[in-house]
């Protein structure tokens, strides 16, 4: 995913603002939290039954 954006930046040739570069890191940390969230619910879930 990563690679995608700075592929973009490169080839309009210009520098990637360092806040955008802030924005895709926590874009890539956004996937993990998403999965543990879920996988916490199902464990709850679970539980429940």
């Amino acid at each position: 995913m990563k690679n995608k954006f700075f592929k973009i930046g490169i080839v309009k040739g210009e520098e990637i603002p360092a806040e955008v570069n802030e924005m895709m890191e926590d874009l890539q940390k956004l996937p993990d939290t998403i999965a543990e969230e879920i996988h916490n619910t199902f464990k709850e879930e679970r539980k429940d039954k």
